[in-house]
């Protein structure tokens, strides 16, 4: 291989001139979350003005990332450096591959080495516990405690009172 294709260099012969990439989109760094990035398989994506292009990705997560759908956050850098996303979503991982999305939001041909975080993954977070505003129990209907709730005139007699009852119960 060359210096130029090593360092993922662009040369754009109508402006004259060449633009040198790094390897990552993202500076190296020993923090786990970069673990989570997913990045480009093929040797190079080329991505047309405008345009966007289905892109396999991998991603060397744990386990328990794989076979399961994850959010996939953006690489923000990637976006005001070189004007290329994807959209944040949903990405399912089989045996740690997967294809998202690449938009091109510049007027110009974006090259994306190999390699290249273009996002990262986030587990969805389940929730199981649901909060109820009012407790529903079968003595809920009785008229005592819908009399706290509503308006009835005191000397009603029974059956309208039972007649009401039932007419708030129904709805």
């Amino acid at each position: 291989m060359d210096f130029l294709q090593d360092t993922g260099a662009v040369t754009n012969l109508q402006e004259s001139q060449v633009t040198f990439y790094t390897a990552h989109a993202l500076v190296g760094s020993t923090d786990d979350s970069y673990v989570n990035a997913l990045r480009i398989v093929d040797d190079a994506v080329t991505l047309p003005p405008k345009s966007s292009l289905l892109t396999l990705v991998t991603c060397n997560v744990f386990d328990d990332f794989d076979d399961y759908e994850n959010i996939a956050e953006a690489n923000i850098p990637l976006l005001l450096n070189q004007k290329i996303r994807i959209a944040r979503g949903l990405v399912r991982l089989l045996n740690k591959r997967s294809h998202v999305l690449l938009t091109n939001f510049s007027n110009e041909f974006q090259h994306v080495p190999q390699d290249t975080a273009i996002a990262f993954l986030r587990e969805i977070i389940g929730i199981s516990d649901v909060g109820a505003l009012e407790a529903t129990s079968p003595d809920a209907r009785t008229f005592a405690t819908l009399g706290s709730r509503i308006h009835v005139n005191a000397d009603s007699p029974d059956l309208q009172m039972e007649w009401l009852l039932n007419l708030v119960t129904e709805l």
